[in-house]
């Protein structure tokens, strides 16, 4: 019995090497080659033209890993890897949630829909599959602590406290201004009162120098009526007392709200100092990377990262990578090598990214 040696055929079939009619004869001999020859010759036809995996090295010399093997039995009948499987260039790229350090502000459920996300952008780009998830092949996505995301933790506080000082400072700036309003309304208030009883006084004092210096007696109802005058200039010079003593509390109550107003502008300044120092340098930290071994991605690791939003343009731009998307000269594109303060949290392919996947054509 033959089987096929086509490893995804397997089919068999039988043959008997000795005809009945051609035994004793030329014939019978000629025919017994036929029959070992030509099952030779199909083995060797097929041996020759089965594909053979490429056998890529990394600079170091150590093999592709893409390149990699499965034991029979293990093979998995939603992934594309089988044994001597090695993918090829318009395959789906299988990942995986890798190590995800506890320092980081996220779990595996928030940093596989992140994946999803930046994947999803790439296909509906593409108009079918590029990913796919896969618990055991997958490349992996590790969450990789260190110094950066140390930086970025630093910025992000102190880009709150510097937030949140300058929130506290716009009820002060308010109750200042309106501090300053009243102040500046009641000067005007007790000025003009000073005013009008300035003017009061003076025609008492007129009247009463009059009648002094006229030498007759003053009437009764006259005596009356200056008396009920000066009463009532009293009365208003005590007013204006008041009035003007309540002014320096206000005055007093408008330069309290100053100093905490100025004082509030002082931390500001040291909180937008802390944050410079902290986001400071030439500003191109590298904040995540996608090894590959040749043509094949190996793992994804991730840095440093703001938020979950930021996170997902992110990787989708490493996932990028991994399709064999390099960096794109466009300063706002996702593919960009440094990302702008526009695209940075913008999870969009512009038309560079998009020229960039069709050219893979995938």
């Amino acid at each position: 019995m033959i089987r096929c040696p086509y490893v995804d055929c397997g089919k068999a079939f039988e043959f008997d090497p000795y005809p009945k009619k051609a035994r004793g004869s030329v014939l019978w001999w000629l025919l017994l080659r036929s029959w070992i020859a030509i099952p030779i010759g199909i083995v060797a036809l097929a041996v020759y033209t089965k594909p053979l995996a490429p056998t890529t090295s990394s600079p170091d010399g150590s093999p592709n890993s893409s390149a990699r093997t499965i034991a029979p039995g293990a093979e998995d009948p939603k992934s594309p890897f089988s044994p001597d499987f090695v993918r090829s260039s318009t395959s789906p790229v299988a990942w995986r949630v890798g190590t995800i350090d506890h320092r980081f502000k996220i779990d595996a459920t928030e940093a596989k829909e992140a994946c999803v996300k930046a994947t999803k952008l790439w296909e509906k780009a593409a108009g079918h599959d590029l990913f796919f998830f896969d618990a055991e092949n997958g490349i992996p996505v590790d969450f990789v602590y260190d110094d950066r995301q140390k930086k970025v933790d630093s910025m992000v506080e102190a880009l709150a406290r510097l937030v949140s000082l300058r929130a506290q400072l716009k009820p002060l700036a308010r109750r200042l201004d309106r501090s300053e309003k009243e102040y500046q309304r009641r000067v005007k208030e007790v000025k003009k009162f000073d005013a009008m009883h300035e003017e009061d006084v003076g025609t008492f004092n007129r009247t009463v120098q009059s009648w002094n210096e006229s030498g007759s007696r003053i009437p009764e109802d006259v005596v009356d009526r200056l008396e009920e005058t000066k009463a009532k200039l009293k009365d208003d010079d005590s007013l204006l007392t008041s009035a003007y003593r309540e002014l320096e509390q206000l005055r007093q109550g408008v330069n309290r709200t100053v100093n905490v107003h100025n004082a509030k502008l002082r931390e500001i300044e040291e909180a937008r100092g802390a944050f410079a120092s902290v986001s400071g340098g030439d500003g191109t930290d590298i904040v995540a990377e996608c090894f590959r071994e040749g043509s094949n991605a190996t793992h994804i690791s991730v840095y440093a990262f703001i938020d979950e939003e930021e996170l997902a343009v992110t990787l989708a731009h490493e996932f990028g990578h991994s399709l064999g998307i390099e960096h794109v000269d466009s300063k706002d594109a996702l593919m960009a090598a440094v990302s702008s303060d526009k695209g940075r949290f913008r999870l969009k392919l512009t038309q560079p990214d998009i020229d960039a996947l069709n050219a893979l054509g995938r």
